[in-house]
């Protein structure tokens, strides 16, 4: 929310870059995270398969979070106040990064799980949320 979909650029990016690897795929993860409304139920599928094979949870909706993904990530053309909605689409990849965090922890009981807080995170909160909540005190304010 905080980081005004770059975030959610990253996290698509980072995902298909591991796809690629681990399938030494010739796809392109940047280009699949820009355009990430269309490769969304692709990578979805990809993770709740691998859930399927790799880990106890079958039941993984990834059509369906990658539907409500796109819903969200659309909303932010809506006009105010209804743009807001936008500003929720990362909960649906919440509910994607559990399920890859569960498989990482079958498949790499090791793994290094990045839980950790840096510089940058601070940064970006204290930024993002700054802004946002700039943004959120700006619609509150009658116009002309």
């Amino acid at each position: 929310m905080l980081t005004f979909g770059l975030y959610e650029l990253a996290w698509f990016y980072q995902n298909w870059k591991l796809i690629k690897q681990r399938d030494n795929s010739d796809i392109q993860p940047f280009w699949r995270a820009v355009f990430g409304v269309f490769f969304c139920h692709r990578l979805f599928r990809d993770i709740g398969q691998t859930a399927a094979t790799q880990t106890a949870n079958s039941s993984f909706p990834a059509s369906s979070l990658a539907t409500v993904w796109i819903l969200l990530t659309v909303a932010a053309r809506l006009p105010d106040p209804f743009w807001l909605l936008s500003l929720v689409s990362i909960a649906p990849l919440v509910v994607v990064q559990r399920t890859v965090n569960q498989i990482n922890t079958q498949v790499a009981p090791g793994h290094d799980p990045n839980s950790r807080w840096t510089a940058s995170t601070y940064l970006t909160v204290i930024f993002g949320g700054g802004f946002t909540l700039l943004v959120l005190i700006g619609l509150m304010i009658p116009g002309k």
